[in-house]
């Protein structure tokens, strides 16, 4: 039993240590002049030389603004990395895109924050064991010490705009920083902030019904 116990311990430390998680934390500004019901499509554009962080965090936005209801596109599929058509040809190629407004995400800073977590220590105490017998005895389960370790995790800040097409007129910015769980590499915490961001958005009514 007492096996059984300390296991018991060191599997829940266990499971709450290695559950990924990520906190989002920022400020937003929505245009006085928005029209709430105004934004039912747009093309998600994330500015970024890093291709596996743009394919993340466009398609994460993506798919996390079609559940909530707005027909919503990459700019990976619009403006291929294999074709370098210049900054006014991308932008007119995304003016001409049909849709309400173009979602512009610009990465600004990553880093990686290293913090030491202290020893935490469990107390044992005495328990008391009926035998088949009818008797009973006490006996020490021992205390459970979580020794201190270092966590590493992921930090990135990222800028947000949405424009009205086809004028680029600004509707809404943001910016935010999320930071990710130990272990956990940029392009993964870029594939969280997608849906984090669109939840931003409709919280700040600019998502139509």
């Amino acid at each position: 039993m007492t096996r059984s116990f300390y296991a018991a311990i060191l599997a829940s430390l266990i499971l709450v240590s290695c559950t990924p998680t990520t906190r989002t934390v920022g400020s937003s500004f929505t245009d006085p002049g928005f029209r709430p019901g105004s934004v039912h499509s747009m093309v998600v554009q994330v500015k970024t030389d890093d291709l596996g962080e743009r394919q993340a965090l466009e398609g994460s936005a993506v798919a996390a603004l079609t559940s909530s209801g707005t027909s919503a596109g990459r700019s990976i599929d619009l403006l291929p990395p294999t074709r370098d058509i210049g900054d006014a040809a991308s932008k007119r190629k995304i003016m001409n895109s049909g849709t309400d407004a173009v979602l512009v995400i610009t990465p600004k800073q990553k880093k990686v924050v290293e913090e030491y977590i202290p020893p935490s220590y469990y107390p044992g105490h005495r328990r008391y064991s009926r035998y088949h017998s009818g008797y009973g005895d006490f006996y020490n389960v021992p205390g459970v010490i979580d020794g201190g370790y270092f966590i590493r995790e992921p930090v990135a800040t990222y800028d947000a705009k949405l424009y009205s097409l086809p004028h680029y007129r600004t509707l809404w910015t943001g910016q935010f920083t999320i930071r990710g769980s130990t272990g956990a590499d940029f392009n993964a915490l870029a594939g969280r902030f997608g849906p984090e961001l669109v939840k931003r958005m409709g919280a700040d009514g600019i998502l139509g019904p």
